[in-house]
């Protein structure tokens, strides 16, 4: 090989580096951002199961308090699981970040 074509060589090969680790950044962050989406919905989702549990079992225990008085104790639960709805649901999301970029 010639130096002209060696040196355009090595230099092809740098600009390829550099969008390969430009590309695996890109697909990091879109990996990250199913992750996020994916966790927020698991955490809604298991919000709404524990609320509705909740419920399940105050029903039980006004209709036999004597047997079920203990579930007292998971109120804390239903105030926490709604509390974590509520900041969910203020939480940003990846697209709307970008979207609000000029605000910030």
């Amino acid at each position: 090989m010639s130096p002209s074509i060696k040196k355009i060589y090595i230099k092809n090969r740098e600009l390829n580096k550099e969008k390969i680790g430009f590309f695996t950044f890109l697909m990091n962050s879109s990996k990250a951002e199913m992750l996020f989406d994916r966790f927020q919905k698991i955490l809604f989702w298991n919000s709404i199961y524990d609320i509705f549990l909740f419920f399940l079992c105050f029903c039980l225990f006004c209709s036999y308090a004597s047997q079920f008085w203990p579930n007292i104790f998971f109120v804390g639960h239903a105030i926490r699981r709604v509390i974590s709805i509520l900041i969910l649901k203020r939480l940003l999301t990846p697209a709307s970040i970008i979207r609000n970029l000029d605000n910030f």
